[in-house]
């Protein structure tokens, strides 16, 4: 599936709608689709949970996903393109 996405970006147009936390190969799947709206609440796009990060590091690092994908850290750095309300 990623492969036949990121072939797509070239042939057709795609956008990808993320409306809730996307999380593994989901994550994976919306940078290659590379046109994104993002919503403003409870929609990080991340490859790892906070907890498993913390768990991993030994100390509570993060509080939330929203710190490692919500729209804030994934509009800044390109992968969102929009972010909505709705």
């Amino acid at each position: 599936i990623a492969g036949e996405t990121s072939s797509a970006y070239n042939d057709i147009f795609t956008l990808t709608v993320v409306l809730g936390r996307t999380v593994g190969i989901g994550a994976y799947l919306v940078r290659l689709g590379q046109r994104t709206i993002q919503k403003t609440t409870a929609s990080p796009i991340i490859l790892t949970g906070y907890q498993a990060l913390n768990k991993l590091m030994g100390c509570d690092v993060y509080t939330t996903n929203d710190q490692l994908g919500g729209p804030g850290i994934m509009y800044s750095n390109g992968v969102s393109h929009i972010s909505s309300t709705d």
